[in-house]
């Protein structure tokens, strides 16, 4: 049963709605669906022609659904492929917004999927990355940083910066502070 339906509406002879009547204690819930995350989602994945992106790399029809799937799934609710699979065919309602029966994929499919997906892994994120760049109009930035911590001998009391914590020197009776460098390069 599809999750959305088209309603027919009865009209009477001078086009007013026909209404009735319904006891919502006899109303049964059959197959409740998630689809709110999942619509959101799918919207994105769209919109970032992601599955035009996964087709381009030799997905086929089954194996684009359950890339879709996986990536959706894991966006609504992170977990395993254990989890994912279980949620796409008990909890969520996005098989039906994708005209796909996630029955048919089993687990060992799910893990295949993740595996294809990762040997992909470069030119999805080449994809994403030109996607946002377009979207955003955003210039180029390289950001190098680096972080060392160094410690003071002694009780350290006049320095307010200074705090105990881990130190590579293994020097945790000393109070330490942590200092980063940020230089950002735009091209």
């Amino acid at each position: 049963m599809p999750i959305i339906q088209t309603q027919h509406k009865n009209k009477v002879e001078n086009d007013q709605p026909d209404y009735r009547k319904v006891d919502v204690d006899s109303l049964e819930m059959l197959r409740p669906r998630s689809v709110s995350c999942e619509y959101v989602a799918l919207e994105a994945f769209d919109f970032l022609k992601l599955g035009e992106e996964l087709k381009a790399l030799g997905f086929n029809g089954p194996q684009l659904a359950a890339a879709t799937g996986t990536i959706i799934g894991r966006m609504c609710q992170p977990g395993s492929e254990l989890a994912t699979h279980y949620r796409l065919q008990n909890v969520s309602g996005l098989g039906e917004l994708i005209d796909y029966d996630f029955n048919k994929i089993n687990l060992y499919q799910m893990y295949k999927i993740s595996d294809q997906l990762l040997n992909n892994k470069e030119a999805i994120e080449n994809h994403l990355y030109l996607q946002e760049k377009n979207l955003f109009g955003f210039q180029e930035t390289i950001t190098l940083y680096d972080l060392t911590n160094t410690y003071f001998e002694g009780s350290g009391k006049a320095n307010k910066l200074g705090k105990r914590g881990h130190s590579k020197e293994k020097r945790s009776d000393c109070p330490l502070v942590t200092l980063a460098l940020v230089p950002a390069l735009s091209r």
